[in-house]
């Protein structure tokens, strides 16, 4: 189908193909699966240091800075995490955009 699909069935698909290369679905699939097994880990990640500032400041034993200071280092480390999906790249087969194509068309200005 690609592109030329009706806007309804692109509306409501959980995956909508925008080429006719289906030798893409593979890497696809296992980009999908490597994303949900990063986003599990910074979940984890984060709320495991959120539970142990909230024992640690049960008992006394946290302040407020190293709470900040923690909580900033675990934002920093999930974005760092989540960069490595970069590293994974596309298949050959899929060409990057032109650099001098605009993503975002303007609509020229009428006077």
């Amino acid at each position: 189908m690609g592109a030329a699909g009706s806007a309804s069935a692109l509306e409501t698909a959980d995956i909508a193909l925008l080429s006719d290369e289906f030798s893409r679905l593979p890497w696809l699939l296992e980009h999908a699966r490597r994303t949900l097994r990063i986003i599990r880990q910074n979940i984890a990640a984060s709320l495991t240091v959120k539970g142990a500032f909230v024992v640690l400041a049960l008992t006394g034993n946290a302040t407020l800075w190293a709470a900040i200071a923690a909580d900033m280092g675990v934002s920093l480390a999930v974005v760092f995490n989540a960069l490595r999906l970069l590293a994974d790249g596309a298949p050959s087969t899929i060409r990057p955009a032109s650099p001098t194509a605009s993503p975002i068309s303007f609509p020229t200005p009428t006077t």
